[in-house]
């Protein structure tokens, strides 16, 4: 089936394994089932994170803004944020 340092995508090696040894089709393809559903858990836990990320990002950068309002010094604003210097002459309306 695989050789040594031989790499095949898991669906390919299911379908070969399934041909191969028929009596044991039904439970792979279950296995293969839950490899799928791991998948999409992994992918939506990953989205999240991300947006999590993002959702934080603009948290800090609406929280610069006001204080830019406040008249806060810009060192201040980028150590307590975390905004680079950059970044925090375009969050200045």
């Amino acid at each position: 089936m695989l050789q040594a340092g031989e790499a095949q995508d898991a669906r390919t090696l299911l379908y070969e394994m399934a041909q191969r040894a028929p009596q044991y089709g039904d439970e792979l393809m279950t296995l293969a089932e839950q490899l799928k559903q791991e998948g999409r858990i992994e992918g939506i836990q990953q989205g999240m994170r991300q947006g999590m990320q993002t959702g934080e990002r603009e948290a800090s950068r609406k929280i610069a803004r006001a204080m830019l309002e406040k008249g806060i010094p810009e060192a201040d604003i980028i150590e307590m944020t975390g905004i680079s210097a950059e970044e925090l002459p375009s969050l200045q309306h």
